[in-house]
Order: C-alpha cells, then structure tokens, then sequence
C-alpha cells in the first residue's frame, strides 16, 4: 500500500518536474525498509486438494476451484455473475471478466475454463437468473472478522494448512504468507510450469 501512495505520488512530482513548477522529486530520495516487505507464497498442489476437500458441498469448492484454475482474485470472484461464464460451446467454454483491480484500465479478460471448473460449473448452474450471481453466499466484504478472508483463514485451519504467519515488528500487525491470495500465485505458477508465458 505505501509504494502503490508513492507511485502515485511520485507520477504527480514527476509531472510537474517535467513543467518546471519544481526542481526534484523528492519522493525519488525516499528509501523503504525492504524487511517490512511480505509476499504471499503459492499454495502446493496437495494444499488446494485439502482445501477443495475441507469445502467440498459448500459455495467455497467454487470459489477455491475457480481461483486455482483462472487466477482471479477473491473479491472478483465473490461477484462473479453467470452472464459472465460461457458454457454454450463444448471445449470452448469462457469466463469474461474486468477485474476491480484493473478496471480503469478498462481491460476485459476472456479466460479460458479448464474443464473440472466447467463440470463444476455445470452442476451449479442454474436457468432462475442469468445475471445471478454464482456464490451469491460470498458477495460481502472481504475484510472484518466475518468478512471473506477471515472465513477462508478458518477454512485453512480446518483443512491443515499453516498460514505461515509473521511475526508482528513495532506497531505491525502479524501477517500471512498463505491466504487466499496464493491461490492466484498457484494458478500462475501453474501456468508457468507448463510455458504459458
């Protein structure tokens, strides 16, 4: 969060060096404490196992096996409509998204579906509300102690997979290394290993 403000920051100073309204751009001297620094690790093929298998019969399979197999983040999938899933075209079927992220961008995603998330879909599926939501249990904030990553940190728990939490430095809070976010770096791990570029 601090380097995304300097980023932004920093693209404003930058702007107005290039005008002469400054000399420098003091945001270019400031050197951040890399130790303060976490990434988030990918889960292991055996991890995602026992999470799909601690969650099987529940809106989180889904959302677990829809993270896996496409790399969305978990806010993007919590809002997942069924107007965005294309099931009609056997070995083509599609997921079309503009993630949160990266929606001023305005960039539309076409994600190709790997076929154990189509025959999930499948069986989910349902002809009620085409513009549905897919997990419409899941479509709540994501943070607080009921919110959607406190949920899928118990779901860890429950299916014995370490957090790997670290330890709180100064006024720090502890952090995972493990969350739902690593299922988007397994998912392109993933792809890495198979020469997707």
């Amino acid at each position: 969060s601090v380097r995304l403000e300097m980023k932004t920051l920093s693209a404003l100073l930058t702007h107005a060096l290039k005008q002469g309204m400054i000399a420098n751009n003091p945001v270019s001297a400031v050197e951040l404490d890399d130790s303060t620094t976490h990434t988030k690790e990918p889960f292991t093929a055996e991890e995602v196992a026992q999470l799909l298998t601690a969650t099987q019969g529940t809106p989180w399979h889904g959302a677990i096996l829809t993270a896996a197999l496409t790399g969305l983040r978990l806010g993007d999938i919590a809002h997942l409509r069924w107007s965005s899933i294309d099931l009609a075209s056997p070995g083509s079927e599609t997921l079309t998204v503009k993630p949160a992220k990266t929606q001023r961008k305005g960039r539309t995603l076409v994600i190709p579906l790997h076929g154990a998330l189509v025959a999930c879909l499948t069986e989910m599926a349902s002809d009620d509300d085409p513009d549905g939501l897919l997990f419409p249990t899941l479509a709540i904030p994501t943070g607080g102690w009921n919110g959607l990553s406190s949920q899928f940190a118990r779901i860890m728990d429950s299916a014995g997979i370490d957090r790997q939490k670290t330890k709180a430095t100064g006024a720090g809070r502890r952090v995972s290394n493990k969350s739902f976010h690593s299922l988007r770096h397994y998912a392109v791990s993933e792809l890495l290993n198979a020469g997707v570029d």
